[in-house]
């Protein structure tokens, strides 16, 4: 794309966010991830999808807790990983030995067989030769029958000599011309409606995700759709199943797989939780053990049973809090707190010890919601430091 046309765009965006210019990072993002919207938006002067996608990476980039090092790549507020978490002999043997059967199964699925025979010759690609195929311009805009019409191999290389987004009266459309070598030949492509491009992603030789996008009614479409199938009965995600299709590569089946997913306000407030898919046939005394492995990677130790004390201290702050957060005084708190458990609890009341009291709220409240970033309310400290920073 020229230099030019890059340049009204990013200003087009500029505008329609309220901007004077467009952020580094996010121009960055949006040339790594949507070059084909940015393609569609200078050829047709559509900018809608790319405005709603520019303004969610400017949401990210300034946050208040992106660092100048984190806004050279825009990051959102949370973290989702997954962990494969220790198993037994008995789990991962019976894993692998489904695993395999499973890729039979799919080997000679009738509609995978028919697709390798093809587009594929009948063999099965390296991983480099995969690669190649997938960014392909011949696989992303070529249909089967064209394909096998021309007789074009699985191992080729193609050219996109030129292309062009545009519109008529029916629509947005997407011209390209390509050179393919074997057979040698040029092709040019009218594609309407470029807006429903499919995607897949793969991982490059330096294991980075690449997505790519190509015509829904393409090699790679037809690939797609068979992957989309394959994903109802096989344990795999459509790009996986892909990946399989080409070489016969596949994921090795997990019995216990597990993710954790955080997510936090700045300065405020956090979440995390734990996310198990379980094989049907696992013990459950192996998922127990799972489970505390996981318990024990979150918290950092083992899990406490908080008492009713304390839980009780949490609820009875937590509805005192007003409209902005703020909290009573220590000394109104703790009075209103022992008379409520005088009689019943004489062992729960600080007898207007103001630092025990703020000291025991903090730490359930850290314990109750697993994070140091535990601050449900405003700081009290502005209306009472001397009695509510915790001393160590």
């Amino acid at each position: 794309m020229r230099e030019h046309d890059l340049r009204q765009v990013w200003g087009q965006l500029a505008k329609a966010l309220g901007v004077q210019e467009l952020p580094e990072g996010v121009r960055t993002e949006l040339l790594a991830e949507y070059e084909d919207e940015i393609h569609y938006a200078i050829g047709t002067g559509e900018l809608e999808d790319l405005v709603r996608r520019a303004k969610s990476l400017y949401r990210v980039f300034m946050s208040p807790r992106a660092s100048s090092r984190s806004r050279k790549k825009a990051v959102p507020s949370g973290d989702s990983h997954e962990i494969t978490p220790s198993v037994g002999q008995y789990e991962e043997l019976r894993a692998a030995v489904l695993s395999d059967y499973v890729a039979k199964m799919a080997a000679i699925d009738s509609e995978v067989v028919q697709f390798r025979s093809d587009v594929l010759d009948g063999e099965l690609l390296t991983p480099e030769e995969a690669h190649a195929f997938l960014s392909s311009p011949a696989t992303r805009y070529l249909d089967r029958a064209a394909w096998q019409a021309h007789g074009i191999p699985a191992r080729h290389t193609a050219l996109l000599l030129d292309e062009n987004f545009g519109r008529t009266e029916d629509g947005p459309f997407h011209w390209v011309r390509i050179r393919i070598d074997p057979p040698a030949e040029e092709h040019a492509l009218f594609i309407p409606n470029p807006q429903s491009y499919d995607d897949l992603t793969c991982l490059t030789e330096d294991e980075h995700p690449k997505r790519v996008r190509f015509w829904s009614a393409s090699v790679l479409g037809d690939l797609r759709k068979l992957c989309k199938e394959l994903t109802k009965s096989h344990p795999w995600n459509v790009d996986e199943a892909a990946w399989f299709v080409l070489t016969a590569e596949y994921p090795m089946l997990r019995s216990i797989s597990a993710k954790i997913n955080s997510s936090w306000t700045p300065g405020t407030r956090a979440n995390t939780t734990i996310s198990l898919t379980v094989q049907p046939w696992v013990p459950p005394e192996t998922v127990e053990v799972a489970y505390r492995q996981l318990q024990r990677h979150v918290i950092g130790g083992e899990c406490g049973r908080i008492g009713d004390k304390n839980l009780k201290l949490l609820e009875f702050v937590s509805k005192r809090a007003d409209a902005r957060g703020t909290l009573p005084k220590g000394d109104v708190l703790v009075a209103e707190w022992d008379r409520k458990w005088r009689r019943e609890h004489p062992e729960w009341c600080y007898d207007a010890d103001k630092r025990r009291f703020w000291r025991d709220f903090r730490s359930v409240q850290r314990n109750v919601t697993n994070s140091r970033r535990a601050g449900l309310f405003l700081d009290a400290s502005a209306s009472s430091p001397e009695e509510y920073m915790p001393q160590y």
